[in-house]
């Protein structure tokens, strides 16, 4: 059975507390490991089979080309721990070679040669773990060499894990990440990868293996608010079971950046949580982030920490208050729409484009799970003119919501300002809402004309 799904099993059996969901996981992983036995079992009949009958043709033995043959159907106990303690030995041994501190480990493409992002990142992550360990490929051109470069500067300890192509031939790179991630604590190694499949490999073991991951790419042209809406439709249509998923764009993260002490890259930016199984959660975490590195995603970071989670959410719930310090004495009007998911990132950026045609600023954050976005304009009261440009937004955002068959308030409710859109909105069925109005309200004393007319 594979290492992460043992590990993965000791845990929950740690962890049983009586609850239906972890006892159905441990159910679950103990019926794949079982599965996974069996097969074993079956390719080792096969192997064993096959070995006879080339003897029976060749007269010779046939052996594997790298390591011995195993029949674990036959093991005993003895030969079990044997193994178990030579394993543990040179587990034992490689650890006391290596220097003290948290290590953090990359491997990256040999054509990425962004130096200065590379720098960039590492610098903030030593500015957490100032006695940490970088671990790299060893690769003599590209982003390991920069990072090599970048701990040579830094007098960062650094400790190259170079692939065994004569041992390993083709896997020996796979056989690498391996090794980089056995020595890596978990909850406290980060990884990071540029490049392609050899690193997103390193990755999707990081999160198997529980082990915290940051992950960065070099920025694309087309990094758009957008390109951040389709990734949302695209998760969306696939059933991918979000709890939540909030949209802040470049606007709304200088906000936040300046107003809770982050340093988020000013491009538009989408929030995600995920509920379930530790295991659930890591494969939605991943097949999100295939979709946002389809849609120009540049940086996707995934954390199962709590205090960096609830920093981030109260980030995103202090958005209103942080998009006031974009223009100081200015007062905030917030208006919201909701549209089907197919139009999402056409309505935004429409809504982004008439903004700047009327030389408003207004910084767009949303639920945007649903289809609602709030566009939060930021008006000088005292200027009438403006106040006329603010108005006009808010009417052409009401009449664009609702001929994307949307509605012109997603939450905000209708008031006083919005009831005009009523008729455009429910048509005819304004009338049996009139209706039920006066049933409930015979006298009309409750918001009497205020948005029903004829109440």
């Amino acid at each position: 059975m594979s290492r992460p799904r043992v590990q993965a099993q000791r845990r929950l059996q740690r962890e049983q507390d009586g609850s239906e969901v972890k006892s159905t996981e441990l159910e679950r992983l103990t019926a794949e490991g079982l599965t996974l036995v069996e097969r074993r079992n079956c390719m080792d009949m096969m192997r064993d089979h096959a070995a006879t009958e080339f003897v029976h043709h060749t007269g010779s033995t046939w052996r594997p080309r790298t390591g011995s043959i195993v029949n674990r159907q036959h093991m005993t106990a003895a030969l079990i721990d044997s193994r178990d303690f030579l394993a543990a030995k040179r587990r034992a041994e490689t650890e006391v070679m290596l220097p003290a501190g948290p290590k953090v480990a990359l491997t990256g493409g040999t054509d990425f040669n962004d130096h200065r992002l590379i720098w960039g990142k590492l610098d903030q992550v030593r500015t957490k773990y100032p006695d940490m360990v970088l671990l790299h490929g060893g690769s003599p051109k590209g982003a390991e060499l920069i990072a090599a470069k970048w701990a040579e500067a830094r007098s960062v300890t650094q400790v190259a894990f170079k692939p065994d192509w004569t041992k390993h031939a083709k896997a020996a790179p796979f056989k690498r990440n391996d090794a980089m991630l056995d020595v890596l604590p978990v909850g406290v190694g980060y990884l990071t990868h540029f490049g392609h499949f050899r690193q997103q490999h390193m990755q999707h073991k990081g999160m198997i293996w529980d082990v915290g991951l940051i992950t960065f790419l070099p920025k694309a042209d087309h990094e758009t608010t957008e390109d951040a809406c389709n990734a949302v439709i695209m998760t969306i249509q696939m059933g991918i079971p979000v709890a939540r998923i909030e949209l802040l764009d470049a606007l709304s993260v200088r906000a936040v950046n300046s107003y809770s002490k982050l340093d988020l890259p000013e491009t538009p930016h989408l929030l995600l949580e995920f509920h379930g199984s530790e295991t659930s959660v890591a494969e939605q975490a991943e097949m999100f982030g295939e979709i946002a590195a389809d849609c120009g995603g540049t940086e996707f970071l995934w954390t199962a920490n709590a205090e960096d989670r609830n920093k981030l959410w109260q980030a995103r719930h202090n958005a209103y208050w942080a998009s006031l310090t974009l223009r100081p004495g200015a007062k905030g009007l917030s208006t919201d729409a909701c549209v089907p998911m197919s139009r999402l990132a056409e309505c935004v950026t429409s809504a982004q484009s008439k903004a700047r045609e009327l030389n408003l600023i207004a910084p767009i954050v949303g639920h945007v799970g649903d289809g609602n976005f709030h566009t939060l304009l930021l008006i000088d009261v005292g200027d009438p003119e403006e106040i006329s440009r603010a108005e006009e937004f808010v009417g052409w955002l009401n009449d664009l919501a609702i001929s994307m068959e949307g509605t012109c308030t997603g939450e905000h409710g209708i008031g006083q300002g919005k009831k005009r859109y009523l008729q455009k909105e429910m048509g005819p069925m304004l009338d049996y809402m009139a209706q039920v109005k006066s049933a409930l309200d015979p006298k009309g004393i409750m918001n009497p004309g205020k948005v029903y007319p004829r109440s």
